[in-house]
């Protein structure tokens, strides 16, 4: 009887494992690809926001640095009214500038108006507008009056539980510097130095300081 000869070969089992083994480098591949495309794509967005972010804040600081501290008289109950034509409290600050928050605006005179608003889920949100300035009456009702509605708003920054602005107050010989959260437009001689905007999110708190240089209107 011829002796019988070894089989050569894989045998089912093998091929099996095999598959199997290779299946699963094939799964962790993807699965590293998949996870280091979604860092790739968080790092772009925030990048992005970063962008976006940086940009929003160099209009405002430029729209800033055009406020006008222009003064509107009026008689009113036979009295003399002078006013700045900038005004602000905690929750929203208006004022007269050259320059637009839209960049690709026309020039001219523009009332900025930045708010703080609520939000449905609580949060509050502080938003930016403003609207082209035709004359000084339509520019005194929009100071002095509750109505005022800017042609164009946008939110400004990520929503947060409290928002407040504050007002640089240079003092006097009676006074110290100081930040505060009220500038009044009647009987103030000039504009503040700079605004803050505080953003309160639970023990996390973001600041951002905004300068306004000292502007002597031409007349």
């Amino acid at each position: 009887m011829p002796p019988t000869r070894k089989q050569s070969g894989f045998t089912l089992l093998e091929v099996v494992m095999a598959i199997t083994l290779a299946s699963g480098i094939v799964l962790m591949l993807f699965a590293g690809l998949r996870i280091s495309m979604n860092a790739l794509h968080r790092g772009n967005e925030r990048l992005q926001n970063a962008e976006r972010q940086s940009a929003e804040f160099d209009a405002v600081q430029s729209q800033m640095s055009g406020a006008i501290p222009r003064t509107i008289s009026q008689v009113r109950d036979t009295r003399p009214l002078n006013i700045i034509c900038f005004r602000g409290s905690a929750q929203q600050v208006q004022f007269l500038t050259r320059i637009s928050w839209d960049g690709s605006r026309s020039p001219g005179l523009w009332l900025a108006s930045y708010r703080v608003v609520g939000r449905q889920d609580g949060q509050q949100q502080l938003m930016i507008g403003e609207t082209g300035v035709p004359d000084a009456d339509h520019l005194l009702q929009a100071l002095i009056g509750n109505d005022f509605v800017p042609e164009r708003s946008e939110p400004f920054g990520e929503p947060a539980g409290r928002i407040e602005l504050l007002y640089w107050e240079s003092g006097s010989e009676k006074s110290s510097p100081a930040w505060v959260s009220d500038w009044t437009a009647v009987g103030q001689e000039e504009l503040p130095r700079g605004i803050q905007i505080h953003w309160q999110r639970g023990q996390t708190e973001q600041t951002a300081t905004f300068l306004i240089p000292v502007v002597e209107e031409v007349k």
